[in-house]
């Protein structure tokens, strides 16, 4: 995510780009599931092109735009935190999850799957609270170079 250019942000911004890619996040094990590359390729597809469709948001109020401008301050450096430690437990029941859509166990796929997702609507809020925080630093808003500072 730290690779996306700064316009690629804005869009992703978006609230319908953050809950149209949670909501259909679940997508991403039917082509394991199935076993099918032609399958795989509108997923990927979707999640590629996702972040891109929705213009920039009008405002900063909504609590999915600010999950995204929080990581995307987050992601600036390498930190070990308790967001990265989030992050890494939502990526480790994520890989689960695969493994169980592979080996088709709807039990185990729907537990390490929810799992995932809690994880990262957790870290999602986690970067709520670090955007808020950061606009909270007089200091900083002084320093901001982004739209992030155009949009208040």
């Amino acid at each position: 995510m730290a690779i996306m250019k700064e316009r690629t942000w804005e869009r992703h911004s978006n609230p319908w780009s953050v809950w149209t890619r949670v909501l259909t996040n679940p997508l991403v094990y039917l082509p394991v599931w199935n076993r099918s590359w032609c399958q795989a390729i509108p997923v990927g597809v979707w999640f590629l092109l996702n972040p891109r469709l929705f213009p920039p948001p009008k405002d900063v109020s909504s609590w999915a735009t600010r999950s995204v401008l929080g990581e995307q301050l987050w992601t600036r450096k390498l930190r070990a935190d308790l967001p990265m430690s989030i992050n890494i437990f939502s990526a480790l029941f994520f890989l689960v999850a695969l493994y169980s859509a592979y080996a088709r166990r709807l039990r185990d796929l729907i537990t390490f799957g929810g799992l995932a997702l809690v994880f990262k609507l957790w870290f999602l809020a986690r970067m709520v609270a670090y955007y808020d925080e950061y606009l909270a630093r007089p200091w900083r808003r002084r320093l901001r170079g982004s739209w992030v500072s155009r949009r208040h």
